[in-house]
């Protein structure tokens, strides 16, 4: 399956499970975030109803490190939404002595609660403006994850995980959900 391959293809040097930093609203953090990087952040929308988790997963594109990680699995949406714009605006609080600021994108699962999301965003005027929302498809915010897409999705993480050698993942959760 391509859940097999994609383990097999992460090294133990990928599989570090750094003690975590610092805890800020609900996040784990590895690492401080640095302005003259590209951060992505990505969320998996869950029903909030305890049997599956919501998470928000923050990575420094150029390093590949995951930086900081949200878990929860009784949040709800709108908690959920609060939690991104959170960790978006905390990113892009980060400046150098020129008042650069890192870049962000990010995006959501947009299936059935994720959906909600979308609506949020869209009625948000406070959004941070210069986090860039990326989605699949242009009439709908976010990615839809059917069965197709997903498998897709497994494999373009495996050849990630394969091509970038250095990829390092700090939490024991993801590499738990990864498996």
């Amino acid at each position: 399956s391509s859940d097999s391959l994609l383990i097999k293809s992460i090294t133990l040097q990928n599989l570090v499970s750094r003690v975590t930093k610092y805890r800020d609203k609900g996040f784990d953090f590895w690492k401080e975030p640095d302005p003259n990087r590209t951060y992505i952040v990505g969320s998996d929308v869950a029903e909030g109803v305890e049997g599956d988790f919501s998470t928000i997963e923050v990575f420094e594109l150029e390093t590949m490190e995951q930086v900081a990680e949200f878990r929860n699995n009784t949040i709800n949406e709108t908690q959920l939404y609060n939690a991104i714009k959170y960790v978006v605006s905390k990113i892009l609080t980060y400046t150098d002595s020129r008042g650069k600021k890192p870049r962000v994108y990010w995006s959501f699962e947009n299936n059935s609660a994720g959906a909600s999301i979308s609506t949020l965003y869209y009625n948000d005027e406070q959004f941070p403006e210069e986090a860039e929302l990326v989605s699949g498809k242009e009439e709908r915010t976010g990615f839809r994850t059917v069965n197709k897409y997903k498998l897709e999705a497994c494999r373009n993480l495996k050849n990630l995980v394969e091509k970038v050698k250095g990829i390092v993942i700090n939490s024991s959760q993801l590499i738990i959900e990864l498996k």
